[in-house]
């Protein structure tokens, strides 16, 4: 099972350069069908990514663990508006604030996992400074989604040689 998160985080990790890299020549939403692939893949490493150390992350950790499948929740939903607003723009901040919490507890409970976690919070980062006008340019939000990319890909690989698998 920890192998088959592994391969998902993997996937997630390389379709999000993929789709990042090829956003500006095609689009977003010519690339919906890949996205939907990237957020499925996504649920599946952050299974992966938590279920071995549920113990260790806390309270924080679990938090941000349902806070991130919630969102993805949200997002693969239908796209009816709730009050008013894009479900998908609510679901993505609160994917958003998940992975801040749960790789923020990862950072401080596992000091062996800081390179996935560091990447992990340094691609929320810098999207959220693209997102909020801070740095807005294409070169900054495609840096945060490579750092996402990174994160996935280096916690599929650690996976892989059997990192952070349970006892």
């Amino acid at each position: 099972m920890w192998k088959t998160f592994a391969v998902f985080a993997l996937l997630a990790g390389v379709l999000e350069v993929i789709g990042a890299l090829l956003s500006p020549w095609l689009g977003w939403q010519r690339l919906d069908p890949l996205y939907v692939l990237i957020d499925l893949c996504m649920v599946f490493a952050v299974l992966g990514l938590y279920l071995p150390e549920y113990e260790r992350l806390g309270r924080i950790g679990l938090v941000g663990f349902c806070l991130t499948l919630g969102g993805f929740a949200l997002i693969a939903g239908p796209e009816a508006p709730l009050f008013g607003v894009a479900v998908y723009s609510i679901g993505k901040p609160i994917v958003g604030l998940g992975l801040l919490l749960l790789a923020g507890a990862l950072w401080q409970r596992h000091p062996s996992q800081r390179w996935v976690s560091g990447l992990l919070l340094g691609s929320l980062l810098v999207g959220a400074g693209a997102m909020l006008g801070l740095a807005p340019s294409y070169l900054t939000m495609l840096s945060g989604l490579l750092l996402l990319g990174a994160g996935f890909c280096l916690q599929g690989w650690r996976q892989l040689r059997g990192e952070g698998k349970p006892a």
